[in-house]
């Protein structure tokens, strides 16, 4: 089988994501210890843990953006590979900065993300002013990125990413820059994603956000 559309036998079929002894050291320096993951289809797991415990190596891994080291790991039955077409269109991913072009306001932002995954005009911009409801940023919707405070580009963010459909999606500390109020907005959004029938792997240090989603918690460094 080709290199990039690797599917894995050993992956039970009713897993999003599935891990074994999952691991990553670059230069004698562990990134993350070796670690069995296993994530439902249809559910939510908060990965959690201290700092520099690897939580995000681990969303690294699965989500394709690092290979690792020691250890196997299937996502909806495929080697993590963006180099495989429909792997990429079934999984999402916010583990790293995402670009934002000072040209498009935050509304439109969204809606180009959501005609780029083939909705209709009216549909994608209905989809992007939902999402922005949802996360309480409809004033902001005409706001530029650099207008943005930290808090607020990062609903920017998060709406990008999962205004997209996906089956699986890997985000990384969602909470980061938000007060109490505009977290518990985001959690319930993660939350109505599931009940859709997505599949979510959060990294987090919010025990409100763990609450939120279910409870269901792989902790690490302990």
């Amino acid at each position: 089988m080709r290199r990039g559309t690797a599917s894995c036998a050993w992956a039970p079929g009713d897993l999003a994501v599935a891990g074994e002894g999952l691991g990553l050291a670059i230069a004698g320096q562990t990134l993350l210890a070796p670690t069995d993951v296993a994530l439902g289809r249809g559910a939510a797991l908060s990965v959690t843990g201290p700092n520099g415990s690897g939580k995000t190596t681990l969303l690294r891994l699965v989500a394709g953006l690092e290979r690792p080291s020691a250890g196997r790991v299937a996502v909806l039955g495929w080697v993590p590979d963006l180099r495989n077409g429909a792997f990429r269109a079934a999984t999402a991913r916010l583990v790293a900065p995402l670009p934002f072009s000072f040209r498009l306001t935050m509304l439109e932002h969204l809606v180009l993300v959501g005609l780029t995954w083939g909705y209709a005009g009216g549909e994608a911009r209905s989809r992007a002013w939902a999402i922005l409801e949802a996360l309480m940023m409809t004033d902001t919707a005409p706001q530029y990125p650099h207008e943005l405070s930290t808090g607020q580009a990062q609903c920017l963010a998060l709406a990008a990413t999962l205004i997209r459909p996906f089956d699986v999606a890997f985000v990384d500390e969602p909470e980061r820059a938000l007060d109490q109020e505009r977290l518990g907005a985001v959690g319930a959004l993660l939350a109505d994603r599931v009940k859709a029938g997505a599949a979510l792997l959060v990294a987090t240090h919010a025990r409100s956000l763990v609450a939120a989603l279910g409870g269901a918690e792989l902790r690490l460094g302990s």
